[in-house]
């Protein structure tokens, strides 16, 4: 069976953990990550600290992400914002901005009322670490670093 991705994390430096799961015959249900050093193409876009979670049924929108955006930026979740009448019935509101050449992807997050495609959590800080063997409780199976920069006057050397 073809591995899914169950979540993808986007870290505020750029970086990215995507979880997989598949059905192995043998071991049963497997899970293991992936890390992206760079998961965007325009990592000086992000505007935001922590990590947003892309869940299981925002597969899609993780995609958008990693291959079209140019800029993001997410607002924790506040009763402060919204409309005057939310903010007066207290409704938790946080935002979350993908701007891509086609446009902008504007989210709302309504935490104490429904799950939605992302979730946003500013405090959860972690740097890129190209060494880890896993990460929470997975095995790392892949990092995905970004090619070496070509030295000038360098010629290579075919083997």
């Amino acid at each position: 069976m073809k591995p899914q991705i169950t979540c993808t994390y986007l870290y505020s430096d750029g970086h990215a953990v995507r979880v997989f799961e598949k059905q192995d015959r043998d071991a049963g249900r497997v899970q293991f990550a992936e890390i992206f050093e760079r998961f965007t193409l325009a990592p000086a876009g992000l505007s935001f600290t922590g990590r947003i979670i892309f869940g299981r049924y925002a597969g899609a929108l993780a995609e958008i992400v990693r291959r079209h955006a140019t800029g993001i930026r997410a607002d924790a979740a506040s009763a402060r914002n919204g409309s005057e009448a939310t903010r007066k019935a207290g409704i938790v509101l946080g935002d979350l901005m993908i701007d891509t050449a086609f446009g902008r992807l504007h989210l709302h997050e309504f935490p104490d009322l429904l799950s939605g495609e992302y979730t946003y959590q500013p405090d959860v800080i972690e740097a890129f670490n190209p060494d880890a063997s896993t990460w929470a409780d997975h095995r790392v199976a892949r990092v995905h670093r970004l090619p070496a920069p070509a030295v000038a006057g360098r010629k290579e050397v075919a083997a």
